[in-house]
């Protein structure tokens, strides 16, 4: 009875059953945390992007050893620089921790490395490419995270003394207060009303 399956040979088969841990080990840790295994347990090479991400498993360290991971995987040398479009790593930490917990430890951390001239740039384009003028601030008040630590970075970013009321560059002039009514999130706004931000302030 013919079965239906293909009759390779040995070195076909062979072939084939290596194929998912040879993906495994060109494509790193996203794939590999997929199956609920680290790198580190996949007993082949590992290379350097796969260590870094082992060691990104420990949700435990501190905020300082995040910045300096986040830091490390953008190609950043230090937290007031800014990459070609004008984003420094406390711009991409902010934009990132929408879905990254590691993103969002990696903002506290950058924020005692940061300037308060970097912490309040405006970048003129966003990820998509259009204007938009956001500081940090901006960037935080934009979505509701999925483990909802954007408050408690809003708070500490306040906390820095950077402008409540800043504007975005482009149209149409929103407040940070005014972006995070847009789009729904509440634990953000609560914060902005409670260090004062403005409540009756409009656009254009």
């Amino acid at each position: 009875v013919h079965s239906g399956m293909p009759r390779y040979n040995l070195a076909w088969w062979l072939w084939w059953i290596s194929g998912p841990y040879k993906f495994l080990a060109t494509t790193g840790c996203p794939i590999s945390l997929l199956f609920g295994r680290s790198p580190s347990t996949l007993r082949l090479p590992a290379s350097p992007r796969q260590l870094v991400c082992a060691q990104g498993q420990h949700l435990s360290r501190p905020p300082e050893w995040w910045a300096e991971w986040f830091m490390k995987m953008g190609g950043f040398e230090h937290a007031n620089q800014f990459d070609a479009r004008g984003w420094a790593p406390i711009h991409h930490a902010a934009d990132q921790s929408i879905c990254m917990q590691r993103a969002a430890l990696a903002f506290e951390g950058l924020l005692e490395l940061s300037t308060l001239e970097t912490l309040s740039h405006r970048i003129e384009t966003s990820e998509s490419g259009s204007c938009n003028g956001y500081a940090p601030q901006h960037i935080l008040a934009t979505g509701v995270d999925t483990y909802n630590l954007r408050p408690k970075c809003m708070k500490a970013l306040l906390d820095k003394k950077v402008d409540i009321e800043l504007r975005t560059t482009c149209h149409p002039h929103n407040t940070v207060a005014l972006l995070a009514c847009s789009v729904g999130a509440g634990e953000t706004y609560k914060v902005l009303v409670m260090v004062g931000a403005d409540i009756s302030a409009i656009n254009s």
